[in-house]
């Protein structure tokens, strides 16, 4: 009886190992994938490059990982922001459609609107459309420099 169940147990964690390894390996294909278009898309916005480690996406910071269960509500949106981007960027219609861009403060909310018109400009994007609760805060976004961009207010 004994010997049957240090077998079961040896059996059993070496379907566990087998799963881990598999687990990672999806995570290879599917995240990394992600995360490396939202770095190469959105640097511009994000500032640090985001990773993946421990089954958490966050950034290194002086020698520390900061998760998303630790950023700043700043960069937490900022980087929803840019998992958005890559998903849009992939698709087969490359349409972008960001909700609550209203956590960002005004300076980031006219950087990411000049980001978003080179990406449609360059066409990476098909369109964006940003919901914010205050069309004022992207009136410093339209100058001349930018194309196809227009404030509706509802």
């Amino acid at each position: 009886e004994a010997t049957r169940s240090r077998a079961e147990a040896q059996v059993m964690k070496q379907v566990c190992d087998l799963m881990a390894s598999v687990q990672s390996q999806i995570i290879m294909r599917s995240v990394w994938p992600l995360l490396e278009k939202c770095n190469t898309i959105c640097q511009p916005i994000l500032g640090r490059p985001l990773t993946y480690k421990d089954g958490e996406i966050g950034f290194d910071l002086d020698d520390q990982f900061i998760t998303t269960r630790s950023m700043s509500g700043t960069e937490l949106a900022l980087t929803y922001c840019a998992v958005a981007i890559a998903m849009a960027v992939v698709s087969p219609i490359k349409l972008l459609i960001l909700d609550e861009v209203g956590r960002l403060d005004p300076q980031r909310k006219v950087e990411l609107v000049r980001h978003l018109c080179l990406l449609v400009e360059n066409e990476v994007l098909d369109q964006a459309i940003l919901v914010d609760t205050n069309a004022d805060a992207f009136s410093p976004a339209t100058d001349s420099t930018l194309i196809n961009f227009e404030i509706c207010s509802l």
